[in-house]
């Protein structure tokens, strides 16, 4: 298969690891020539500096021989000029763009995205993917990982297997006949394994487990995890992440209060601006008197970004 792959920066270097590994074709450009380098020395790519986006780039790169392009630049316009020129003139059948911005992501432009318009067959965003994640995990309290499966119906789900398991030394195929509920993965220190029949849990294993929808609860609490409700939520940085979770959670009752602290003043008044159930409180993220201001004592959950940055 003949991948190309428009980005060469962390994103790309994440797709170009995981394609590498069987047997495609790959092509990588960016405009960065120490980026490419980088890369080519770590995979067996062919690298090429120019944009992505452009015709003579594509044309250079046999566009109309590729099987699937991947715009994963940080620039969204980039990436979707270079799903229209991909589409328009090589008729590559698959076209997947990273698209970061809000203003692309609205679902009142869903239309955008089609063959008459602009023809990118599958939109990603990282940041929209992360704050999903966190939002799972919100959801159900006590996981460490939430993977909701066929339209919600199942899910996967993970968890720490903590002292107040009552199943610690049980074989999981007995698990799996009493619970209706099989254990697909395991973590145990450094291993990583597929869960066999005639496996136990140990204690602080992190297992994976499929779970109907309407069972999800009562699985935690068989496994000795008692799920309570986050009542007060706290997000350190106001970021593209902390933005797309409070817009969620001003529309769903998931928690009572949701609080945003951000030390640029620019950006906690553009949050301020477009949210309006959240409460955005301007200061430094470790002062004291930010701290009590925010309540952190009585929130139920605390989530710090690292980066903060315009959230759209």
């Amino acid at each position: 298969m003949k991948i190309l792959i428009g980005g060469a920066g962390n994103a790309g270097r994440s797709v170009v690891g995981y394609l590498s590994q069987a047997n495609n074709d790959i092509v990588v450009v960016d405009t960065d020539k120490q980026r490419l380098d980088e890369l080519a020395k770590e995979f067996d790519v062919q690298t090429v500096i120019g944009s992505i986006s452009h015709p003579g780039i594509m044309e250079k790169i046999g566009a109309k021989d590729a099987d699937i392009l991947i715009a994963i630049t940080d620039n969204d316009e980039v990436n979707l000029v270079a799903c229209q020129v991909a589409y328009t003139l090589f008729q590559i059948p698959k076209k997947i763009a990273r698209v970061d911005s809000e203003y692309f992501l609205n679902p009142l432009w869903n239309t955008l995205y089609s063959d008459k318009n602009l023809p990118v067959d599958l939109v990603i965003s990282p940041d929209v993917e992360i704050a999903k994640a966190i939002l799972n995990l919100l959801e159900i309290p006590g996981t460490t990982a939430v993977f909701p499966l066929v339209d919600e119906k199942l899910y996967l789900l993970g968890f720490k297997c903590q002292e107040s398991c009552p199943l610690i030394n049980t074989e999981i195929d007995e698990i799996k006949q009493s619970y209706n509920s099989p254990i697909i993965h395991i973590i145990r220190g450094n291993k990583s394994f597929f869960a066999k029949p005639n496996e136990s849990i140990h204690l602080d294993d992190e297992i994976f487990i499929l779970v109907e929808k309407d069972k999800v609860f009562d699985t935690l609490h068989d496994f000795g995890i008692i799920s309570q409700q986050i009542e007060n939520l706290v997000l350190f940085g106001g970021n593209a992440v902390s933005y797309y979770i409070a817009n969620v959670l001003e529309k769903d009752d998931m928690v009572n209060s949701c609080k945003i602290i951000e030390g640029n003043s620019r950006i906690a008044y553009d949050l301020a601006e477009n949210l309006n159930d959240t409460q955005i409180i301007q200061g430094e993220m470790m002062s004291d008197v930010i701290l009590d201001e925010a309540e952190i004592k009585n929130a139920s959950a605390k989530i710090i970004f690292a980066l903060t940055f315009q959230f759209v």
